[in-house]
């Protein structure tokens, strides 16, 4: 199990690249104040128009977007998480948050949008007229309304976030790698399908397990009544 901070300056891409390699479940650290740091963008946009290039990096999102996928993530969120802060727990599985967190994408307020998963992710998390609340005014959402509407897995006492992802990772680290991988991969590539496709790519997919030695470990251990350990093959 890995822990990986997150840093609103764009440092968390390339210390979740570090971890790519890494097995079971990482634990993204806690969202301390983070998110767009207003003055920093307007400064970097500013050099960047100087010297005739994008403002913004086009495929920063994409990158998020595949170097995410490589993982069962869980984030441990604490005091404000905004902007990208608050994108990088939307790009996660699961969320630990603090009962006095708070969630937000203000970036309407400054003339953008919270365009590295905000927009998109938001509304497919929680209700969307909820989604549309927060991304027209910029307001923020509690911790305690982000569980009312399943947003947040969890709630934990006030600088328990972390432990609390940590217990959860590893109830899920506990799982088979293999079918864990499977869940995430069926859930990606479902998306959009009715039934009668979503269970006929279902079907391809969960097969390929049958054959893995962490099938059969699972089946036997269950029979001698004891844990199973797992190979990841």
């Amino acid at each position: 199990m890995h822990r990986v901070e997150i840093d609103a300056g764009g440092r968390s891409n390339a210390g979740l690249r570090e971890h790519a390699g890494g097995e079971g479940v990482t634990v993204v650290g806690e969202a301390r104040n983070v998110g767009v740091k207003i003055k920093r963008a307007v400064d970097r946009q500013k050099r960047a128009q100087a010297r005739g290039w994008q403002p913004f990096d086009q495929n920063a999102a994409i990158v998020l977007v595949a170097v995410l996928d490589l993982f069962k993530l869980v984030a441990a969120v604490e005091g404000w998480a905004l902007g990208g802060g608050f994108e990088m727990a939307l790009g996660c599985d699961l969320i630990v948050a603090a009962e006095d967190a708070k969630f937000g994408l203000p970036e309407v307020k400054r003339g953008l949008i919270a365009g590295e998963g905000g927009v998109i992710r938001l509304p497919q998390r929680i209700p969307f007229h909820v989604a549309m609340t927060v991304l027209l005014t910029g307001e923020p959402l509690s911790a305690v309304d982000a569980k009312q509407y399943g947003l947040v897995k969890e709630l934990s006492a006030t600088g328990a976030a972390l432990a609390g992802a940590h217990e959860l990772a590893r109830r899920i680290a506990g799982n088979a790698p293999l079918a864990l991988a499977k869940v995430k991969q069926i859930l990606r590539e479902t998306q959009g399908l009715n039934d009668a496709e979503a269970f006929k790519r279902q079907a391809q997919d969960a097969h390929s397990l049958l054959s893995t030695e962490d099938a059969r470990e699972g089946a036997l251990a269950f029979v001698e009544k004891r844990a199973p350990v797992w190979r990841g093959r």
